[in-house]
């Protein structure tokens, strides 16, 4: 039996003190970190910045590379990126939230969400995120 061949994704993670965040696509009902699939011949750093762009309006102003993560079904490159703009939903995503203390605000409906709300994937990486924050301070 063959294996079915796992996508790369670039993954974003845009963190503030108001929390990380998060995006639901339209005829979801879970929440998952920005990013998505290179286009040929892009990397994942340049699709890291233009997935982020195309679904939230928001401009990347420094990107760094923070680690790999495998998932199930993804091999993702994790980047944290500092944004500029109007966090705006963009056509395919439903909702924007910030992820923080176990709790989704979302800035879209000002309605709260738990955290088993965030796709699996999305909630390890946030998690080895935030135990890597926490060990360099």
């Amino acid at each position: 039996m063959k294996s079915k061949r796992k996508s790369r994704r670039a993954t974003v993670i845009v963190s503030n003190d108001q929390g990380i965040l998060l995006t639901r696509m339209k005829g979801d009902s879970l929440w998952m970190l920005p990013g998505g699939y290179p286009e040929r011949y892009e990397t994942r750093e340049t699709a890291a910045k233009r997935e982020l762009f195309e679904e939230t309006s928001l401009m990347a102003v420094t990107c760094n590379f923070l680690f790999e993560f495998e998932s199930s079904t993804r091999y993702h490159k994790v980047f944290l990126i500092h944004a500029q703009g109007v966090w705006q939903p963009s056509m395919e995503i439903e909702a924007l939230g910030l992820y923080k203390d176990g709790i989704i605000n979302c800035l879209t409906t000002k309605q709260l969400f738990s955290e088993a709300s965030i796709y699996k994937s999305s909630r390890e990486i946030v998690n080895r995120f935030l135990r890597m924050s926490e060990l360099s301070k």
